[in-house]
């Protein structure tokens, strides 16, 4: 089958999500899989999409597939609001997305914080002796922050945005804020100039 006919297009992405959807399976639970082929679908679909699937396709641990899927989520939220999306428009060394609008055109780096730690349970009795570890943001704050600077240089000197997925259940939004906080102190100071062309952070929280 020729691969430059519709025909042979649709076979090729039909092909590509079957084959991602049999790695999600395999490396993710039933339920935490079970909503994944209708996006896997609709990233197809987008320019350069496939390399996405393909990414997916070769993960080989859990963890190398939530990196994939917050690139998903932003890239079809983009599609939401109304945006056209291309993937990996630079190639795979550079933003992980282009989006325009009304004739704007922004490059999109997305970045996502790994779960480190559980939120912890613990009885009221208990949480005397939790405060001290639960009462200090710095640390959260200045990983968040350094996770914000080593990502701005991928974004090059075309303007464009920051969007951080967060999977960390004690790194939560007011750390993000803070931490972007920081970078435009930072950038008025003059010391940041990787960021100069930064537009806009995205910091959601799962």
């Amino acid at each position: 089958m020729r691969l430059d006919t519709e025909e042979g297009v649709c076979a090729v992405k039909e092909s590509s999500v079957a084959k991602a959807c049999d790695t999600v399976e395999r490396l993710l639970t039933a339920k935490e899989a079970e909503l994944w082929p209708a996006r896997l679908d609709a990233i197809a679909d987008l320019s350069n999409g496939l390399r996405i699937v393909s990414r997916v396709i070769r993960a080989r641990e859990p963890e190398d597939l939530r990196d994939c899927f917050a690139e998903v989520l932003y890239a079809l939220t983009f599609v939401g609001l109304g945006f056209l999306v291309d993937v990996e428009p630079l190639g795979e060394k550079g933003p992980d997305l282009a989006v325009e609008r009304n004739g704007q055109n922004l490059l999109v780096e997305v970045s996502r914080l790994r779960l480190k730690r559980k939120m912890p349970t613990f009885t009221p009795e208990e949480l005397p002796d939790m405060l001290p570890c639960l009462g200090d943001p710095l640390p959260d704050v200045r990983r968040a922050y350094q996770k914000i600077c080593n990502k701005v240089s991928q974004l090059g000197s075309e303007e464009g945005i920051l969007a951080i997925w967060n999977d960390d259940e004690i790194l939560d939004k007011a750390h993000g804020k803070t931490a972007a906080h920081w970078v435009r102190g930072e950038l008025r100071a003059g010391r940041l100039k990787a960021a100069e062309q930064l537009q806009l952070i995205l910091f959601h929280t799962n």
